[in-house]
């Protein structure tokens, strides 16, 4: 009787931590949008303009190029 209990503690205290470490895992960092204090956004489609610090690269089978080359 007595190891019964014991297995079910464990079991209930098992499930218990590893269901509070997923629920810890799945909430986000916080509730600020990429707009306000984290990184920006990235560049997308659209009609208005978008500005970008830095330059735009692309690496392919290990060359670099970069939009400022072109301009």
């Amino acid at each position: 009787m007595k190891k019964d209990y014991l297995g079910k503690s464990l079991l209930i205290i098992t499930l218990a931590t590893i269901g509070a470490t997923v629920l810890y895992a799945w909430t986000g960092p916080g509730n600020n949008s990429p707009r306000s204090g984290n990184p920006s956004g990235p560049l997308d489609i659209g009609p208005t303009d978008q500005i970008k610090d830095g330059d735009i690269c692309t690496m392919k089978g290990g060359v670099k190029k970069c939009l400022s080359n072109t301009l």
